[in-house]
């Protein structure tokens, strides 16, 4: 028996017609069990969040979003607790899946300097639209660490007496920059690298190599 061809019916293709099913089954499972409305760069959005198996401390979870939500560096208030999607995410077509950690800390801006922040692309060329303002003194959520641990999560490296990586938001700033100093769990830290390694034309992830000052006392 030879099969009907319903490509032309109505003239919706059955690729146009399985993504407009498929949006739809999503946006109803934002609002079920797993879905959750945040904060995301300060603006209400409904994602969905699930535990990640793999992690044995809690500290990592999936979400998944609106295409156009869902972009690694983007930080997420998820009840009191401040998020940061950490990994490139998976795109279908239909929404976008991604790892995201908890933040465990806050990196201090002083105000009075100039902050860009992408606000678009250049329609004709493409390229990133920024804004630029006078920011106000701020405490960015960050991930900070003194022990890295490998992706299996079987191993760990433990980072000499001293040391950490502080994981942020790309954000440009004038405190951000090598030999800059700040204070952090009540001990002054300097910078003394910075990796932008997980960033695409600023967005994305910078993971900064600082160093406790010792005092000459």
């Amino acid at each position: 028996m030879k099969m009907k061809d319903y490509s032309n019916y109505h003239n919706v293709s059955i690729n146009d017609k399985i993504a407009h099913d498929g949006k739809l089954i999503f946006e109803y499972g934002l609002d079920g069990f797993e879905g959750y409305t945040v904060q995301m760069d300060g603006t209400d959005k409904k994602v969905l969040i699930y535990n990640s198996f793999s992690d044995k401390q809690g500290t990592t979870k999936h979400v998944i979003g609106q295409i156009a939500d869902i972009e690694r560096g983007k930080t997420l208030l998820v009840n009191d607790d401040y998020w940061i999607i950490i990994s490139k995410p998976d795109d279908n077509k239909i929404y976008r899946k991604a790892s995201i950690r908890l933040c465990n800390s806050k990196f201090p801006l002083p105000g009075g300097t100039e902050v860009k922040t992408k606000i678009g692309n250049d329609p004709r060329t493409g390229r990133p639209v920024y804004e630029t303002v006078i920011s106000p003194p701020t405490l960015l959520p960050c991930i900070v660490e003194s022990t890295i641990y490998l992706p299996n999560d079987s191993q760990s490296i433990q980072l000499p007496n001293g040391k950490i990586l502080v994981t942020i938001p790309y954000t440009v700033n004038d405190a951000i920059a090598e030999n800059k100093e700040f204070e952090m769990y009540g001990e002054q830290y300097q910078i003394v690298g910075i990796d932008r390694s997980q960033s695409v034309e600023g967005v994305g992830l910078m993971i900064l190599h600082c160093e406790r000052e010792v005092s000459d006392e």
